[in-house]
């Protein structure tokens, strides 16, 4: 697990990232929309318990819960908002497209999802 002390730097450099590509966006939505997607990261789950012991609060685990449950619900992320972020962090050139289909299941309904994804550096 990250320190809280480089856990916070590296949340403070994603949102300041994030406000340049989103500058009409709220500054504290920002801060804690990066500090998940860090989290994300760390725990290598999608599963908001999990999620919420790589914060790096000083609140209790069902409080940090509760703020990572809210961060997935209220992002209302776009596709073109994820474009904004993501294509200027890549190189110029020519790239190394990855591509992968599956199916996961919500209840009884088959969810197809095609993900993109971008090779860097050597294979």
């Amino acid at each position: 697990m990250t320190s809280p002390d480089t856990a916070r730097f590296h949340a403070d450099t994603l949102a300041t990232y994030l406000h340049t590509r989103w500058p009409h966006r709220r500054t504290d939505a920002l801060r804690r929309l990066a500090e998940v997607l860090l989290a994300v990261l760390q725990a290598e789950s999608t599963l908001h318990r999990k999620i919420a012991l790589h914060l790096p609060r000083s609140a209790t685990l069902e409080s940090k819960t509760r703020t990572v449950a809210r961060v997935f619900h209220d992002a209302q992320l776009t596709p073109q908002d994820v474009t904004d972020v993501l294509l200027p962090l890549l190189p110029d050139g020519k790239l190394t497209l990855i591509m992968d289909r599956t199916t996961w299941h919500y209840g009884q309904t088959p969810l197809n999802i095609l993900v993109l994804g971008v090779l860097l550096g050597a294979a």
